[in-house]
């Protein structure tokens, strides 16, 4: 009964997700313009998702996720948004039976795991589909804790494996999961009281069986260093990782503390949710800085004052602290302070504190149980309703913005996102207005650049478009995609030397890309260096045999250089990748014209 219960709320609260759409906010280099998600699950995929650091991240089971989508739903929004809202809605049953089994409490583990479904800090984890990772390791995470719970019940070394495959799977879905053995600790305290607290301090005892449920989570730490090792180097690749020249360590120290405080505001206050808050950097003061410490500190010891009497307390306080430490901006990639989707596993641990605590004083207090059920069943209606509307900001990228910018109206990311979805639509003249916008508000911001740069190439603003990018390529030297947009500006203004040692930087830094081959080759074609050209076309098609200008240009070099039945053989290909290829199906039909009928 509680189970259908959770599921029938959690499905309602989240109904508006059904009717979303993707958004251009990462949606579309997560799954509708990656050419290795879009093909689906298949062999070539499951290798490249393993040894993939695209977007900034290593997490191969999501990339996964997303190719078993594709194959399943094709790219219906409405199925990628529902598969989301299904993870999400097991972890929250997973919890529950997880809850219930530690401590044999129903309805407070109902109560928690319902604040978990269905809290409104936890719409982006779900209406978001780049957001995958976050359900699909939060259902890891539970798995893992289950699988805990189970070892616990009968310790033994296939039940400790199966502990450490889940989160394993788990790491690969969000590395985020990294602090969860420092949780298995906390709930080694309470609610599993396997430390000796009435023991006396000091004592043998205590001492081994504090060393002992610390050396059992050896295993568990050594993967979370690896997966550590493999993030850092996965956003470094992604150029995510903001240096202390943008955001010195003082003002990222500011910051978190401030952070955990605003993540408790929204926790009991969740009005005014938006999916970027720009980093305060130089806006904090000492005195904001301090008053937090003070708060976290005040909080933390009574907490740790209470560890016997009331040990949900200091589980659930320092499940909150710990489980935010990856995310909370000491170490700060991207241009965020905070967002709502770092609070999706963190704020169980307060749910826990505060619920349990609230259990606790009922039995104290006479006449209270009814008005605590009465008091949670209007929260639970209240944050249901706010999760309704909050979700149906996620409609698309206008709704979501606009949304942003009725909250913030010099919210410098909005302007651009805003900008970016209008460029998806081939509207540059009502893009390039908003990522001016952008710029002016914040003008080292440079995927309002980026954007801006495409913008102006659309219109035909050449030389304009061609400032943007050199502008960008001083900024960020090692950045491929900049490099590459440079080159293709200058292939514009005919400077075909200059685009040639552009291009051959970019493929320096991403020697992997097919277009930026492809593009070099068209550069050596139009050299007359077309002996060159061919390598480069091969090579693009060596790392993307489907890319059907590639065949089609590899079989013009080719027919110029007399090979004309290679030439036929991928004119053929090109028409068969591109139906409506119309240059392919032209330059197909005239080299047939000229090929030797048969003897």
């Amino acid at each position: 009964m509680a189970i259908l219960a959770l599921v029938a709320l959690t499905a309602v609260a989240f109904l508006p997700v059904k009717d979303a759409d993707f958004i251009s906010y990462d949606d579309f280099e997560y799954v509708v313009s990656n050419p290795n998600v879009l093909k689906g699950l298949h062999p070539k995929g499951l290798g490249w998702a393993i040894t993939s650091f695209d977007a900034g991240n290593w997490h191969p089971l999501t990339w996964v996720s997303h190719m078993l989508d594709v194959s399943l739903f094709g790219l219906r929004p409405g199925a990628h948004h529902l598969t989301n809202l299904v993870l999400h809605t097991t972890a929250a049953v997973l919890l529950l039976i997880l809850l219930t089994g530690m401590t044999g409490a129903l309805w407070p583990s109902f109560f928690v795991a319902a604040l978990f479904a269905i809290h409104p800090l936890h719409v982006e984890s779900v209406a978001w589909v780049s957001e995958r990772k976050d359900v699909l390791s939060g259902l890891f995470a539970m798995l893992t804790l289950l699988a805990y719970l189970r070892y616990l019940k009968r310790p033994g070394p296939q039940r400790y494996l199966a502990i450490v495959a889940v989160f394993t799977l788990g790491l690969m879905a969000k590395p985020m999961l990294v602090t969860l053995p420092f949780a298995l600790l906390l709930l080694d305290w309470w609610p599993m009281c396997r430390f000796p607290v009435n023991a006396p301090r000091g004592t043998a005892s205590r001492t081994e069986i504090g060393w002992r449920l610390s050396l059992e989570k050896a295993p568990l730490l050594a993967l979370a260093a690896v997966s550590s090792v493999l993030t850092y180097l996965a956003q470094k690749h992604g150029g995510a990782m903001a240096g202390t020249d943008i955001f010195p360590l003082a003002a990222r120290l500011s910051n978190a503390l401030v952070s955990y405080v605003k993540y408790i505001g929204k926790m009991l206050w969740p009005l005014d949710l938006i999916y970027f808050y720009p980093h305060p950097i130089g806006t904090l003061s000492n005195g904001q800085a301090a008053l937090s410490l003070l708060f976290l500190g005040a909080i933390t010891a009574i907490a740790v004052a209470c560890r016997r009497s009331r040990p949900w307390l200091i589980t659930g306080w320092l499940w909150y602290m710990g489980t935010l430490v990856p995310v909370i901006g000491v170490i700060q990639v991207g241009r965020q302070a905070m967002a709502d989707r770092y609070s999706y596993l963190p704020l169980i641990g307060l749910f826990v504190a505060i619920t349990w605590e609230a259990r606790s004083r009922t039995f104290t207090a006479r006449g209270t149980t009814g008005a605590l059920k009465v008091g949670g069943a209007v929260l639970l209606a209240t944050f249901a309703g706010l999760t309704f509307r909050q979700s149906g900001y996620w409609k698309d990228m206008q709704e979501l913005s606009n949304h942003l910018l009725e909250s913030d109206p010099r919210n410098y990311v909005a302007y651009n996102m805003l900008g970016a979805d209008f460029l998806l639509r081939h509207e540059a003249a009502k893009a390039a207005p908003l990522l001016r916008a952008s710029l002016a508000l914040s003008p080292d911001y440079h995927e309002a650049r980026y954007n801006l740069g495409l913008a102006l190439a659309e219109m035909g603003e050449t030389d304009e478009a061609l400032l943007q990018f050199v502008l960008l390529a001083r900024a960020n030297p090692r950045d491929a995609a900049t490099l590459y947009n440079l080159g293709l500006r200058y292939v514009a203004k005919g400077n075909l030397h200059q685009a040639l040692e552009i291009f051959s930087k970019a493929l320096a830094i991403e020697p992997k890309r097919a277009r930026i081959h492809y593009n070099i080759g068209r550069t050596l074609d139009a050299l007359g260096r077309s002996g060159e050209a061919v390598g480069h076309y091969r090579a693009a098609l060596a790392l993307d045999p489907e890319y059907a200008e590639a065949h089609n240009n590899l079989g013009v070099t080719l027919a110029e250089l007399g090979r004309k039945e290679e030439a036929i053989d991928h004119f053929e290909a090109a028409v068969r990748l591109a139906p409506l290829y119309a240059e392919a199906q032209a330059n197909l039909a005239r080299a047939r014209g000229e090929r030797p009928a048969p003897p």
